[in-house]
């Protein structure tokens, strides 16, 4: 069994928006223009780093979906 499209083996759904809602939720955003500004200044801070790290995690994710035959991993 595999997951087809399992979030557990895609850096978006398993870093990026958990990241991206972690700082952009600090301060309360009035406006539907103020929030997609703070997602666009979060997006731009990101360090180049930290998503290599999210991403180079993909194999041991593959693994490990494999391990529990495609059963949700998190």
């Amino acid at each position: 069994m595999r997951p087809p499209s399992s979030p557990d083996l895609n850096p978006m759904d398993y870093f990026f928006w958990g990241y991206l809602e972690q700082h952009t939720n600090r301060l309360a955003h009035n406006t539907k223009a103020a929030l997609i500004n703070s997602i666009i200044k979060q997006a731009r801070k990101l360090d180049r780093a930290l998503v290599a790290k999210a991403c180079s995690s993909i194999r041991a994710r593959i693994q490990h979906a494999i391990d529990v035959e495609g059963r949700w991993i998190e």
